[in-house]
């Protein structure tokens, strides 16, 4: 937003935005919305806007409570438009993240949920470096915060929207379960 009386008008001013998909599951036409929040500056910022200056108070919130504990693993859930299931890193993974993440894709592809192919990435533009994980510094901003400042492990976790809802619920439990008995394992 550049027009200054438009801009400071509307700063701190929350947006939320319909999900609007109505062949989704759990989500239809109003059931989630999309919360964007105006920053000082103009800035449409996101749930994943955890290091500017002017972050939406929930995310402020979360990073407080990392500074404060400094967690040796994060984990943040998120669904997405693309095929199967798959796992975002901020960075090439150091050994005991490789140890969590070959545990735990193993584990979701066990029970069923297909894994983002390294083919159906590159189709909609995406570099995986296996089946099921991408490293993306831009996708996550939690994961970035997390890893940039020595938290702990930072990965998020990405199910289709397309899968049915129990699905999408049951492959992001066994994830996480898996992902903290992989930890588990990890820090022997």
């Amino acid at each position: 937003i550049k027009r200054g009386d438009l801009r400071e008008a509307l700063e701190a001013t929350r947006v939320l935005i319909p999900a609007q998909l109505q062949r989704v599951e759990g989500v239809g036409e109003i059931d989630r919305f999309l919360t964007l929040m105006i920053s000082e500056d103009g800035r449409l910022l996101s749930y994943d806007d955890v290091s500017s200056d002017f972050i939406i108070p929930e995310v402020e919130h979360v990073k407080n409570l990392i500074e404060e504990i400094q967690p040796g693993m994060v984990i943040d859930l998120h669904e997405w438009l693309g095929p199967g299931f798959n796992v975002v890193l901020s960075d090439t993974p150091m050994s005991g993240e490789s140890i969590i993440l070959d545990v735990m894709l193993s584990q979701v592809s066990e029970y069923g949920m297909p894994l983002t192919t390294i083919e159906e990435a590159e189709e909609i533009g995406l570099k995986f470096f296996r089946d099921g994980a991408i490293v993306d510094s831009e996708a996550c901003g939690l994961i970035n915060y997390v890893s940039s400042n020595d938290y702990g492990y930072a990965i998020a976790f990405r199910t289709s929207m397309w899968a049915p809802l129990e699905k999408r619920i049951s492959t992001l439990v066994t994830a996480c379960l898996s992902a903290l008995n992989a930890y588990a394992i990890a820090r022997l």
